[in-house]
């Protein structure tokens, strides 16, 4: 697995925090390529827990066969994973078409620059990063991260190898060029120049933009995360990680009224966040203490566990009561593959 940001990689999909553990997703994994950008926030599948999962305490991992208790999770996701990608899917078909379209205006598509970076993983590590990230709503995932971090962000750098591109600055002309000047200087959210004519090309007969078919992937997210939050599960889940921390001399409400010790932050509409400020630069010792009983509070009652479980109920949910936009969405999915296989084979 290959992390980037280089020069050349625009975001498009604003990050919306990340989620250390449980079925639903926060990040899709197709946005991984533009993650480091915005912290490299990411998530992971149930049944993907891998590296420090495996050390937890059974009854807060489930098993990675046990496919039926979250089937509408997978079956959403695979739904929104494919409309967040788009393209990304297919980046060896559309990095082609790109460096055709920009050696025919007389750039060298092979050179490097050297304005940008990222992290290489190996297998497993991207996914045991996903694992240690704090989650900006339920917290701190497992006591060996808590013990490091507190409560403030995890490291990339702790979990992959960084890498940068050396050489000269990639020219304006030459990003232009590429994606047009206009989204280039952030005056429109679709981009021009080749990466305008290659959506031309793949969206052609598909009945929505990529942004539009990311935002209705994006708005499916949201609604899943925060409606799960309000489940009786959930709920439940919180009572007792509540009753919990009690025993051991804390009274917080929930997880993230902990976190608020030590972090503000404010969750705008699309699930992103904002003013996101931690008390001190580093972990304090009162923090790491407080976030490790807080871990294993959640360890101890399968905390995870159940936020899997009220995620695939809202999923159910949102299947259900979003058909039609769920069904626009994987026709246009069907529709984008269809063009870009027949583009491949040419």
């Amino acid at each position: 697995m290959h992390v980037e940001t280089a020069g050349m990689s625009i975001p498009t999909v604003p990050s919306t925090g990340s989620r250390p553990r449980g079925a639903g997703r926060c990040v899709a994994a197709s946005l991984l390529a533009v993650a480091a950008v915005a912290g490299l926030s990411g998530c992971v599948a149930a049944g993907e827990r891998e590296s420090a999962g495996e050390s937890a305490d059974e009854s807060s991992t489930p098993g990675a066969d046990d496919e039926t208790a979250h089937a509408a999770t997978r079956q959403l996701d695979a739904v929104i994973d494919a409309a967040l990608g788009g393209i990304d899917h297919n980046s060896e078909v559309s990095t082609a078409f790109e460096d055709a379209c920009i050696a025919e205006q007389g750039f060298d598509p092979e050179v490097t620059y050297g304005d940008g970076g990222g992290y290489s993983a190996e297998d497993g590590e991207a996914e045991e990063y996903q694992e240690a990230s704090l989650d900006y709503w339920w917290g701190v995932s497992l006591p060996q991260y808590a013990e490091k971090y507190g409560y403030h962000d995890v490291d990339p750098a702790d979990f992959m190898e960084t890498w940068t591109n050396t050489g000269p600055p990639a020219p304006k002309e030459l990003m232009e060029a590429r994606v047009g000047a206009e989204y280039l200087a952030g005056e429109t959210d679709e981009p021009g120049g080749c990466q305008g004519r290659w959506l031309d090309v793949a969206y052609e007969g598909v009945d929505m933009t990529q942004t539009e078919m990311r935002e209705m992937a994006s708005e499916l997210q949201v609604r899943v995360r925060q409606e799960s939050r309000a489940t009786e599960t959930a709920l439940d889940a919180v009572a007792r990680w509540s009753r919990c921390m009690a025993g051991e001399g804390y009274t917080y409400a929930d997880p993230h009224a902990a976190l608020s010790e030590f972090v503000t932050m404010i969750e705008r509409s699309d699930g992103s966040w904002d003013m996101i400020k931690w008390a001190t630069p580093e972990p304090t010792t009162d923090e790491i203490h407080l976030a490790v009983i807080d871990a294993q509070c959640k360890v101890d009652i399968g905390f995870w566990d159940a936020i899997d479980q009220a995620e695939n109920e809202a999923a159910q949910n949102t299947l259900t009561s979003m058909r039609p936009q769920i069904e626009a969405l994987t026709e246009a999915n069907a529709r984008l593959t269809h063009n870009v296989a027949k583009l491949a084979a040419h």
